[in-house]
């Protein structure tokens, strides 16, 4: 090949190159752009929530985007006339000739077949609303994030199709409150080819520039594209399952090189947390609650945890185990985020009770174990399914711990792992006992954390620490009636601890009970986890 043809290629490469850079960021920019059906569904959030006068704005707008209201929009559920009866008059007076003159077969199917599935599927979801975390106002939608918005969109808001004047349409609908907090239903339809005619809006000489680009490219690179858009789409997929962070230790190469057995281990600090009596609770729910229950607890409960750069190893039911791991520091850090990050899910656990008690349900509780030590990443299972995972003693110690939680009727327990690497910090803590847990033989130390309670609990909690403190080390040593004594005082200081109420019923037993005495070594023995 000679100079001439090599500079030829050279500039074809570079021109090639330049202009699949543009086509990819066009594309990027218009895939990043919201469709105009889930504008649909989002504006009936915002129309609902508006003025009146701002209603008319929306209508203009939302017709330019090629978005039509029904009318009807704000009809209440509610009347003497069934929904499907009031939607067909409205339609009539509205439309008049042109939806009266409709060929038989689609007058008929909106009559007889959509509006009255519309009917039933509106009456079925008349308080889905209930279940996600709703605005109360058009102010608190505006400040929420794109996620938030479709989450609830996605939630409350139903599509389906119906046909008019030969073309098919998409009926989105909801039943929601209005500004006034009246549950109405609102509709709005969007054409089928929507999306084909806003992409053709684009002026001739962009799409002469996509087209000439998108075959050049295809041409040059076709392969390339496919394996890094396949590839780029694995991932995507693969990360809502498995934390980037947990990717980096166990296929750091690529997941596509991910083999069975792959095993990191490192020092961590490991976080489980449980919902308080969710059994009772889920009882009385129906599948599709318990899930929109449970997405809205999790969506709380893991923004804390992200906040302070925590991984989500897994769910487990009603479960979060959450893994705090920075290679890049010490041992401390971690394990000050980790509490951290507890400390905060009490705060954000208040205020989804808030929410929940607005809307009628009842507040729960949760138990947090945190435990610091050595664990192993890696991928278990078989070549067909494996799954990846944090194995090891600290995390069957934090979830025994998070069971302890219910004993002592506190929210946070840590172990003595991770009570030494936080001691230099400002957090309110005091020991609780020294308890040896189903599944492990070396006893240990356990603390409670404090720093989210009621500032009147915190206070009489600091003001009778010490002397709690002293007494438990009194109790261990098998002094039990001195022990008695100091956990007397504190109960006049702080009547409602239950730790100290669990003590002075312990006391009790081993004054009156010599043989329960016997063999004392010190250690409360767990049998349950």
């Amino acid at each position: 090949m000679d100079l001439r043809t090599k500079i030829i290629e050279v500039f074809a490469v570079l021109i090639l190159i330049a202009e699949s850079a543009w086509v990819l960021f066009s594309l990027q920019h218009k895939l990043n752009l919201p469709t105009v059906q889930s504008r649909a569904m989002h504006l009936l959030i915002q129309f609902a929530l508006e003025t009146e006068e701002q209603k008319q704005e929306i209508l203009l707008q939302a017709e330019k985007e090629r978005i039509y209201f029904w009318p009807g929009n704000g009809m209440p559920i509610v009347s003497e006339l069934s929904l499907a009866e009031r939607l067909d008059g409205v339609l009539s007076e509205r439309y008049g000739e042109e939806y009266r003159s409709l060929p038989e077969e689609e007058l008929r199917m909106m009559r007889e077949d959509t509006l009255p599935w519309l009917e039933q599927s509106v009456l079925a979801r008349v308080d889905t609303w209930k279940s996600v975390n709703f605005p109360e106002s058009l102010t608190q939608w505006l400040t929420l994030s794109k996620d938030e918005k479709s989450f609830i969109a996605t939630s409350l808001v139903q599509m389906t199709r119906y046909t008019w004047l030969g073309y098919d349409k998409h009926l989105y609908f909801t039943v929601i409150p209005d500004r006034n907090g009246n549950t109405s239903l609102f509709l709005s339809s969007v054409a089928d080819n929507v999306e084909i005619l806003s992409f053709l809006e684009a002026t001739w000489l962009q799409l002469l520039l996509l087209i000439v680009s998108l075959i050049l490219f295809l041409v040059f690179n076709f392969k390339l594209l496919l394996d890094s858009r396949k590839i780029l789409a694995i991932t995507q997929i693969f990360e809502k399952f498995v934390p980037r962070q947990f990717l980096n230790k166990i296929a750091n190469d690529g997941i596509e090189n991910i083999q069975l057995g792959r095993a990191e281990s490192d020092h961590v600090t490991v976080l489980f947390c449980d919902i308080r009596s969710f059994t009772s609770l889920s009882e009385s729910m129906k599948p599709q609650e318990i899930l929109n229950f449970l997405n809205s607890y999790f969506k709380h409960m893991n923004q804390p945890i992200a906040n302070h750069e925590g991984i989500i190893d897994k769910y487990v039911g009603d479960a979060i185990m959450a893994v705090f791991n920075f290679p890049e520091n010490d041992d401390k850090f971690e394990a000050a985020r980790a509490v951290e990050a507890a400390i905060e899910m009490q705060y954000m656990l208040n205020e989804y009770n808030g929410f929940r008690k607005k809307t009628g349900y009842v507040p729960i509780s949760n138990g947090t174990g945190i435990h610091s030590g050595s664990a192993v990443f890696g991928t278990v299972g078989s070549t067909d399914r494996m799954e990846s995972t944090v194995l090891g003693d600290s995390v069957n110690v934090a979830s025994r711990l998070e069971g302890l939680t219910k004993l002592f009727k506190t929210s946070i327990i840590i172990s003595d792992k991770t009570q030494e690497l936080i001691k230099d910090k400002p957090f309110l803590s005091r020991k609780l006992d020294r308890v040896s847990v189903v599944g492990r033989n070396e006893p240990m130390d356990i603390f409670e954390i404090f720093d989210y309670e009621e500032e009147s609990i915190k206070e009489a909690k600091l003001k009778s620490r010490e002397e709690f403190e002293n007494s438990v080390e009194i109790y261990e040593k098998g002094n039990w009636s001195d022990a008695l004594k100091g956990f007397e005082q504190c109960i006049q200081s702080f009547p409602d601890d239950p730790a100290t109420k669990i003590y002075l019923n312990r006391c009790q037993i081993m004054i009156n009970n010599p043989d329960a005495a016997a063999g004392w070594d010190g250690i409360t023995y767990l049998t349950k986890k």
